[in-house]
């Protein structure tokens, strides 16, 4: 019993090949090998039994019990030394093609999936293009509109009292219209710019308000608040800043959806403020979270917590790069179930230089 004991209970690193006697107490060879190929820290090691030729029915017990090999008594020491280096010599060879095989997978993983961004970037390069001459297309006949509504202003005097203040209501219902059709289409053209980064002075607030109407409806369905003042200014590029903002703001609305907020109880925050030298933006929403340990990773490429097909992982990662040239740190903190806060903290001193060159990491639009 205790020599039994002693092959189960030993410290089994290192261990390649297990070889036991078929006599060994207590349990016998057929009890022994099924209990050794039981134990999981064993799993994969080849074990062997050495058993008489005559007991044919203890070797049928102990093939069937899983051993990988028996060798049959007497047996000479030369004859067990290269059977056992064969038991050792595959088994290695089989760890390395289960390592080599695991090195596949991930390739094709990561094949997979950068199969994926070349498409997707294809879609929105067709996008942007499409985007360009749906602008022109929408510009015509807006300003044909304009126009034609500074025509009819001009015809305010010549109605009577009554029936003047209701018409100069609806003129200005479709003056207001028009201006924030004019603001999509202003937001669209910068969106399919292509070109160098240029880095200038700008409206911090500016920046979260395209992204805010670039966003649509979306931000409809949840409690938006806003809180950036207009003297705040940084230098940078507004078109890659829009980009950043509109992807953290997408996250947050999509983080409330996950969570099951209702429209009355979802809500997103916004707000900015100097600190030192430099000026912080904040993004709140109260939906799911980020659990700790997905915290380190969600600026990583290709990393996503939304599930198969409903996001590539890029979006934070090209943010990052994004607030890296522009010399700006960005952090995250989070408690699963509540909220997630980002923010963003732009330096107040930048250098003079306005044009960075474009390099491989992510372009501009927003």
């Amino acid at each position: 019993m205790e020599e039994a004991n002693a092959v189960l209970e030993t410290g089994l690193e290192g261990i390649e090949v297990v070889l036991v006697d078929e006599d060994l107490p207590p349990w016998g060879g057929p009890e022994l090998c099924r209990r050794l190929l039981a134990d999981k820290r064993l799993t994969g090691i080849p074990v062997a039994m050495v058993a008489s030729r005559e007991n044919e029915e203890v070797m049928e017990g102990v093939l069937a019990g899983g051993a990988h090999e028996v060798l049959v008594k007497p047996c000479h020491p030369a004859e067990i030394r290269i059977r056992v280096q064969n038991m050792v010599q595959r088994h290695r060879n089989f760890g390395e093609l289960e390592k080599k095989n695991r090195i596949l997978k991930e390739a094709l993983s990561d094949l997979c999936q950068s199969e994926a961004m070349l498409v997707q970037a294809e879609k929105l390069s067709v996008l942007g293009e499409m985007s360009a001459g749906i602008v022109h297309e929408i510009n015509n006949p807006l300003n044909y509109s304009k126009t034609a509504l500074f025509v009819l202003r001009s015809l305010v005097n010549e109605l009577e009292g009554g029936r003047r203040e209701e018409f100069v209501e609806v003129v200005n219902d479709i003056g207001e219209g028009m201006e924030r059709v004019d603001h999509i289409v202003r937001d669209l053209r910068a969106f399919a710019t292509q070109g160098p980064i240029r880095k200038v002075e700008l409206n911090l607030v500016s920046v979260v308000r395209t992204a805010r109407r670039l966003l649509g409806d979306r931000l409809g369905t949840i409690r938006y608040e806003e809180d950036v003042a207009e003297e705040l200014r940084i230098r940078g590029n507004e078109n890659q800043l829009c980009q950043v903002a509109l992807n953290i703001l997408k996250n947050g609305v999509e983080a409330t959806e996950m969570a099951g907020r209702s429209p009355e109880a979802a809500e997103m925050r916004v707000w900015a403020r100097e600190a030192g030298s430099w000026v912080e933006l904040h993004f709140r929403d109260n939906g799911c979270g980020i659990p700790e340990a997905e915290q380190r990773r969600i600026f990583e490429p290709f990393f996503s917590n939304k599930g198969d097909g409903l996001g590539m992982g890029l979006g934070l990662s090209i943010c990052g790069r994004i607030l890296e040239e522009h010399r700006a740190k960005i952090s995250v903190r989070s408690e699963v179930g509540r909220y997630t806060q980002f923010t963003i903290r732009f330096p107040l001193e930048e250098d003079e230089e306005g044009i960075t060159p474009r390099s491989g990491g992510p372009g501009g639009g927003c």
